[in-house]
């Protein structure tokens, strides 16, 4: 095994993972938030030194108060709550792997895209405001991709956030609030590429615990040119 490589956390993944403890994960409603209990949130809370809270936290004000904490947070700090999670480290030589996967496959449907199936989701705004649009491409056998884009509420700029790229076949689907991803044994790029870590560990329909590689050092640029040859073929149906 190679060095494992220094966590950079996403505001979000915390929160995400605070759900899946408290059991909430893929049961948000449209307009509503989730309440965090306390026993949840106070344990993590301690760990980074927020205030405990008395009965429960939404998911909402959740992100925000993460948000702030990792904004500021050194890598030590973002590795402590990687440790708290359990997430997966991933070696650089993991990443490399990884990403040699992904990115074969990403030329292939940029190639050859006649048997993709578009699915675009209802978009999502986070508590500052940024609306998200998530669209699927993906093969009869569960191959593909499923990419983000972030749209800032007072500028108006649209950018692709982040790439999962499920390069083998199995079919373990999981949903996250709501939002249904693809097979969690991929490799997940992000615009910032800072940072390489797994999701929570997320039992899957088959009793197989998730796994998800973040890249770290790879060229975004070229990942995104191949998920724009590839969105070039959606029309806005859905096969």
């Amino acid at each position: 095994m190679g060095n494992e490589i220094t966590v950079k956390m996403k505001e979000n993944m915390p929160v995400v993972a605070l759900l899946e403890q408290s059991g909430l994960i893929g049961q948000k409603k449209a307009g509503s938030d989730l309440h965090i209990p306390a026993s949840v949130w106070n344990s993590f809370a301690a760990e980074i030194g927020k205030a405990p809270v008395k009965n429960y936290i939404t998911d909402k004000n959740a992100e925000i108060s993460v948000s702030k904490y990792l904004e500021k947070a050194s890598k030590s700090e973002q590795d402590k709550i990687a440790d708290y999670f359990g997430f997966y480290k991933a070696t650089k030589e993991e990443a490399a792997e990884y990403d040699e996967k992904a990115v074969e496959l990403l030329k292939e449907l940029a190639k050859n895209p006649s048997d993709l199936k578009f699915k675009k989701f209802p978009e999502t705004t986070n508590p500052m405001g940024t609306i998200y649009t998530t669209i699927r491409a993906q093969l009869p056998d569960h191959r593909g991709m499923q990419v983000i884009y972030a749209k800032d509420s007072v500028t108006g700029e649209n950018k692709l956030l982040n790439v999962d790229v499920n390069f083998d076949t199995t079919k373990n689907i999981v949903s996250r609030r709501n939002l249904a991803l693809v097979d969690r044994e991929d490799a997940k790029y992000w615009r910032d590429g800072e940072f390489v870590y797994s999701t929570p560990k997320i039992k899957l329909d088959n009793g197989m615990d998730s796994k998800n590689y973040d890249i770290t050092g790879v060229d975004f640029k070229r990942v995104a040119e191949l998920v724009e040859q590839i969105l070039k073929n959606y029309n806005g149906s859905e096969k």
